[in-house]
Order: structure tokens, then sequence, then C-alpha cells
């Protein structure tokens, strides 16, 4: 593989163009991207400066390398990007195989930053893994509106919150959006 091939295959993922073909170029060129990891990685890696532009498909990408140096990258940006591109970090960090990504979500819900807290929510929600249980009923009590929302959300899809509790936030919080949610997941719980 020549530099000349990587770079090709780069601006291929990269690319914002939507049609089918484009997709499936998109494809082609994360498989390559993943079959050149010791080369694609680092400059995968080296894409993701949150004060600047941040291209998503690198962000999404990351994760299926399974590289432990991706998760300080990939928290740095939920931690510091604009809002979207930090839900896209904190997506990612939800598929990374490594259980340090985890760790990054929950580290996540420690900053100040109230989109870095929403992304890591929502992240550990992704990843599916109960044992943040206890955190994210930490936060449906919170005084933020987005945050108690998004904790309602990922305990309640996680399990991690009884119809009992949701019946109570459905009656009981301040916010209609919330007690609306609640009650709509009373019979999920």
């Amino acid at each position: 593989m020549t530099d000349d091939e990587l770079e090709q295959q780069l601006r291929a993922l990269l690319s914002t163009r939507g049609h089918e073909a484009d997709r499936r170029e998109h494809d082609r060129a994360l498989a390559f991207l993943l079959a050149h990891a010791d080369e694609a990685h680092p400059r995968l890696l080296a894409l993701l400066d949150p004060a600047g532009y941040v291209p998503v498909a690198a962000v999404n990408a990351l994760p299926l390398f399974g590289r432990a140096e991706s998760i300080p990258v990939l928290e740095r940006v939920m931690r510091e990007g604009a809002q979207l591109i930090s839900m896209s970090a904190g997506q990612a960090l939800a598929r990374h195989p490594l259980p340090d990504a985890r760790e990054a979500l929950l580290r996540g819900l420690e900053y100040n930053r109230e989109e870095t807290k929403v992304s890591a929510i929502d992240g550990l929600m992704t990843r599916g893994d109960k044992s943040a249980c206890a955190v994210l009923q930490g936060l449906l009590g919170h005084a933020s509106y987005e945050l108690r929302y998004h904790a309602v959300r990922a305990a309640a899809t996680l399990g991690c919150i009884t119809a009992e509790k949701l019946k109570q936030i459905a009656e009981n919080d301040s916010e209609q959006d919330i007690r609306e949610l609640a009650a709509s997941l009373m019979s999920k719980a």
C-alpha cells in the first residue's frame, strides 16, 4: 500500500456525499483502512482535534479498530467537541470493545459541560452495561432538564428503574416532556 492509496481511501471514508454508490465506496474504504490498521489508525486519530473540524466518519470508524490509543482521543472529543460531534464520540466509546471505553464514559459524567454529560449518558445506554445503573439512578433527580431526560431514558432502557419509580417521575417531575417520557416507559419496566 502506498501513501497515495491510503489518502484516497481516507478521502472516500470521509466523503460527505450520500448516494448509494458513495456509501458503497465508503464501506470499501473502511474495509481497506481496517485491513491496513497500522497505517490508517494513526491517521484517523490525527483528524480528531476538537478545536477544529472533526469528521464524524473518522469518529465512527475508530471503535472498529479496537485500539486502546483511540479511547483518550474519543474522550477528549466527547469532552470538548461541539454538541453533535460530542454525541458521536460518546457513541463511538459505547461501541468500542475495550473496557477502558466504559471508564471514559463514566468520567464523562464528571465534566461540567452538559453536552459531555448527555453524550456520556447516551453512550452508557448504547453500551448496554447495567453496571452503570447506580450512576444513572443518581442523575434522575438532577437539576438539569436535559440530563434528567436522558438519565430517565437510559435507566429505563437498561432496566435500572422500576415501574413504580417511573410512575413517581411521571406524576411529579417539573417538566412535561420528562413526565410524558416516564409514562411512556412504564410499560417497559
